[in-house]
């Protein structure tokens, strides 16, 4: 996690911007020249309302404070939302007041040490066309909610999920900006609720050891009480934990198993293209040429997507890790209906059939999943155990992290693990007669194209090169076991021995 760069929002990024930071003594000051930046890049762009909002962290009123003062340096006009505020919440604010861009303070899931910002800026408001009939809507709304984006956002879910059967569920916000807010929605639409101070709800306040803790759901630990909740419920539909801000989800099924982020992935996306094919064909997004719908997935999800998606008539598109990637491929090509993250974002589409879907395009939103996968359940009449059961099968060693060279200067690391990188992707592109390469960004995944499927996907992380991430699939326990050797056969073949012994004695424990 790299210090705070300001000038970063008006040279790299052109649709979002996402960067935490340990607070420290620079942090007020990082906090006011963002906004600064942010707000001279927003002038030039003749975009002139932002809606602000904050996350539950004892640092984050300061820092929306600062940040708020570096925006009114320069000619615009700044929505307070509050803090202790969901990142959901934040985007059906954006909509709500007809805003040009969205600026939450937060650090998600990391720990409460350290915090950050996340920025997305509306390229085009209003350029589909509806734009008047949204701002009729939305002054009603105005008048109807005020100030009060909570409401809005429960009327809201209300209105998309208010009907059908009911669910019950246990949900853990994990002490984040969700806790007690969730189950009240969720409860105002009919749904029963096991949610306590048990499952770091914060009904009462947060507690005072929060030091080092982290409101992060892929941490298996943080899952334990949720677990323990669902397997010693009677009847539960599943169970469902939030990270710090709230975009991000992780289930557990009715059996108290833990849920792939790609079987999420899978599960959704079957249901959303069948709901895309079935709109009448005025409805469509393009009238003329009737496209496959699209899903996104990052590079590292498993072929199992993949399988269900065209399966399902639609089409896959991997993407490089990170959310703001995947909301710019999905910004700039309207056949794509959904995305799904490893991390636990879902992000969805403004429209979908024709009809209003979500409250801002390509946003994630962990609630609205929540809901949105019961609604599924209850229409297939199906348990998320059973849904789970019929997808494909395939042998994974999960992300596999791997620290190469610990210890040593990254400067002096990072010129040989690019090499190494560059080395690889060519030696698989080379073996056209079993493998291809689908490289994005500094992510490449190999996939073979003869016998039984198998893949291997290799990264080094943005923020610490010397740390890679792997992950191999296969189709079989046989096929994982060649894809592995075949990796590490590809480096010793390089010379690269000094990792090849490391990664040899990581795969061998898997």
């Amino acid at each position: 996690m790299a210090e705070i760069n300001p000038q970063k929002i008006l040279d790299n990024y052109t649709f979002g911007f996402d960067q935490r930071i340990k607070v420290g003594e620079r942090a007020l000051l990082d906090f006011f020249e963002l906004g600064s930046a942010l707000g001279q890049r927003l002038v030039q762009e003749d975009k002139r309302r932002i809606v602000v909002a904050g996350d539950g962290r004892v640092t984050t009123p300061a820092l929306k404070h600062r940040f708020w003062e570096g925006l009114c340096q320069h000619d615009v006009n700044t929505i307070d939302l509050g803090h202790n505020l969901p990142t959901p919440l934040a985007y059906a604010g954006l909509e709500l007041y007809g805003a040009d861009a969205v600026a939450v303070i937060t650090a998600s899931h990391s720990s409460w040490e350290w915090n950050g910002i996340k920025i997305n800026i509306i390229k085009n408001r209003d350029s589909d066309g509806d734009g008047e009939d949204r701002r009729k809507d939305y002054s009603k709304s105005i008048r109807a909610y005020g100030k009060d984006v909570k409401k809005f956002y429960q009327a809201l879910l209300q209105q998309g999920f208010g009907g059908g059967e009911k669910l019950t569920v246990a949900i853990d916000p994990l002490w984040g900006a969700y806790s007690d807010y969730a189950a009240e929605v969720l409860r105002s639409c009919g749904h029963t609720i096991i949610c306590n101070e048990f499952l770091h709800n914060g009904i009462r306040g947060f507690p005072d050891d929060l030091e080092g803790y982290s409101s992060d759901p892929h941490k298996e630990k943080n899952l334990e009480h949720l677990i323990e909740t669902v397997t010693e419920s009677f009847n539960l539909d599943f169970g469902a934990a939030f990270d710090g801000d709230g975009d991000r989800v992780k289930f557990i099924d009715d059996q108290g198993e833990i849920v792939s982020e790609d079987e999420v992935t899978a599960i959704i996306a079957s249901y959303l293209i069948s709901a895309e094919r079935c709109a009448p064909d005025d409805k469509k997004q393009d009238k003329h040429h009737q496209k496959k719908s699209k899903v996104v997935a990052e590079i590292k999800s498993s072929k199992l997507v993949k399988d269900i998606v065209e399966d399902n008539g639609g089409e896959l598109v991997r993407e490089q890790t990170g959310r703001v990637y995947i909301k710019e491929t999905m910004a700039k090509d309207p056949s794509i209906v959904f995305a799904g993250e490893l991390s636990g974002h879902y992000f969805y589409r403004r429209e979908l059939a024709g009809k209003p879907f979500y409250f801002v395009d390509t946003g994630e939103d962990g609630l609205f999943t929540l809901l949105l996968l019961g609604k599924i359940l209850n229409e297939k009449g199906k348990k998320l155990s059973e849904l789970r059961a019929a997808l494909p099968k395939y042998e994974t060693s999960g992300e596999i992290r791997y620290t190469y060279r610990k210890g040593e200067e990254v400067n002096q690391v990072k010129p040989e693990i690019e090499k190494i990188i560059r080395y690889l992707t060519e030696s698989y592109a080379q073996d056209r007669d079993n493998f291809i390469s689908i490289i994005r960004g500094d992510d490449v995944r190999i996939e073979s194209t003869c016998g039984d499927y198998r893949s291997v996907v290799f990264r080094s992380s943005k923020n610490d090169p010397q740390k890679f991430t792997l992950v191999f699939e296969g189709k079989t326990a046989g096929s994982l076991r060649e894809i592995k050797e075949d990796f590490l056969q590809k480096i010793h073949s390089g010379g690269y021995t000094c990792l090849e012994k490391g990664l040899g004695e990581v795969l061998n424990n898997i």
